[in-house]
């Protein structure tokens, strides 16, 4: 029992020297967390100096001051004649300031490594100042209405494309733009916060410049190629046709990168859109059409845009030679099947001047120059004439031609046979006048075309002679050269 006794009094005593313990160590720990969290050295707050104050009696004293400052408190801000005017209580104000006592309370706890700074800071003290957007977070939203009635964007250089003018580019002048300086401003905003009641400020702007002015087109809005061809021999509606499909592409500007079909410029190609009947080429004959004469206001863009270093990336021949332009060099178009497309490669916009004056149909092309002492010039090589088959000749079955031929051995000529020509279209560009690359870019064959005769059907009377002034033309064997053959035809060959 003693024993027992014994026992239960020391575990009593154990207990209560734990206990004890326990306490001495709470309250030691209590006064250390109360030690640390206080200012040992001189530490300026917002004009306060919190030394030997905790972090919330900094907190307290501080936020005690910014309200007393805060309720005097008077922002003017002005810009030429115009004015704005604050108080505090247009404002969401934030006078928590424990994140500024914070910081600034780990700077009076550094470590023992940093001993000469933290001499410095006992002897001559450390300034914090609450900065003033964070007192006001929405101060930056009535700057942003400010900023609605001062600033301005800048304004760019356009230009204006007049084509039919005799100055072709209008440029209209640029304007800088405006915009608050905001740096400064906060910055004196701030500088007067700290020591006066009363904030006046005078706004200071910054000019901004423009991208593009009047001499940003100095250098961009040069001749960059051209090309006419002629109309003297032109016919029917076909001069009509000519002009109305230049003048749906003349003022066009195409953007650097863009794609630009002829068809879809100049048509439909009907009668509702303007166009005339004219003599078309179809099926490699000539015949009546709407539209005829299109393709010379094609052909014409075409080797204007060639000597303008535009990118090609649709053109096709006609099935016979044109006459308005050399072999291989021509532009044939027709909505649905044959288009002329190009694009602009270049960096920036090109310009084109189309249209028709006199018997004479232009095409020039504007832009940035070409490289400098760079200019294009076209070359055709002639390879061969392709002899015709002479004359192909059709039965009068249906008495379509009963007023031209009746009998047998009778022929009435629909067209006459057309040799065949074989040619290849250059590019030549040169540099300074000395040429530096010759490139391939068509390489066309005009098929021979037979003649057609239409024969009549009946058998002659006896005691009837036949009458026909027509012969038929046979095969040609063999054609040396171009310039006979071709020069003859070339008069068949003018649409």
């Amino acid at each position: 029992m003693k024993l027992n006794k014994i026992l239960k009094t020391l575990i009593f005593i154990l207990s209560m020297v734990i206990v004890v313990c326990l306490i001495i160590l709470f309250v030691q720990t209590l006064i250390e967390h109360n030690e640390k969290d206080e200012f040992t050295e001189n530490v300026v707050i917002s004009g306060i100096n919190v030394k030997g104050l905790t972090k919330n009696q900094a907190e307290n004293e501080i936020e005690k001051s910014l309200n007393s400052k805060l309720n005097d408190l008077k922002i003017t801000l002005t810009y030429k004649d115009k004015k704005w005017e604050y108080s505090s209580k247009d404002f969401n104000v934030n006078t928590k300031v424990h994140v500024i006592v914070d910081d600034a309370y780990r700077y009076t706890k550094l470590s023992s490594d940093k001993q000469q700074a933290l001499n410095i800071l006992s002897t001559q003290g450390y300034n914090f100042d609450v900065a003033f957007d964070y007192i006001f977070p929405d101060f930056q939203q009535k700057l942003e209405l400010i900023k609605a009635e001062i600033e301005k964007e800048p304004v760019n250089s356009k230009v204006t494309f007049l084509p039919n003018e005799e100055e072709k580019f209008k440029i209209s002048k640029s304007e800088n733009g405006i915009k608050i300086n905001e740096d400064k401003l906060y910055s004196v905003i701030e500088n007067q916060f700290k020591t006066q009641n009363e904030i006046n400020v005078e706004i200071e702007t910054i000019e901004i410049s423009p991208e593009i002015n009047e001499e940003w087109f100095s250098d961009k809005l040069e001749l960059l190629g051209e090309f006419k061809t002629d109309l003297s021999t032109s016919k029917g509606g076909r001069k009509h046709n000519v002009t109305l499909a230049l003048s749906k592409v003349n003022g066009k500007v195409v953007e650097s990168n863009e794609e630009v079909s002829f068809n879809a410029l100049t048509g439909p190609q009907t009668v509702e859109e303007g166009y005339e009947s004219a003599i078309i080429i179809m099926n490699g004959q000539f015949v009546e059409g709407v539209g005829g004469g299109i393709c010379q206001a094609s052909t014409t863009l075409y080797n204007a845009l060639l000597l303008s270093g535009v990118d090609i990336q649709e053109v096709h021949k006609h099935t016979l030679p044109v006459g308005y332009v050399e072999l291989s060099l021509d532009a044939m178009v027709n909505e649905g099947t044959a288009d002329l497309r190009f694009k602009n490669v270049s960096d920036y916009p090109i310009y084109i001047n189309a249209y028709v004056e006199g018997n004479t149909a232009y095409a020039r092309i504007y832009g940035q120059p070409l490289e400098e002492g760079v200019t294009y010039k076209r070359s055709v090589e002639y390879v061969r004439t392709i002899p015709h088959k002479g004359d192909k000749i059709i039965k009068d079955e249906k008495g379509e031609y009963s007023d031209k031929v009746n009998y047998v051995g009778e022929y009435y000529r629909l067209s006459y046979p057309k040799e065949g020509y074989e040619a290849k279209g250059y590019l030549e560009k040169y540099k300074d006048g000395e040429l530096i690359s010759k490139i391939m870019v068509r390489h066309e064959i005009y098929e021979p075309k037979m003649g057609v005769l239409i024969e009549g059907v009946k058998q002659k009377p006896k005691d009837e002679e036949t009458n026909s002034n027509v012969d038929v033309i046979p095969p040609q064997i063999e054609v040396e050269t171009l310039s006979e053959n071709f020069i003859q035809n070339l008069s068949q060959f003018e649409l």
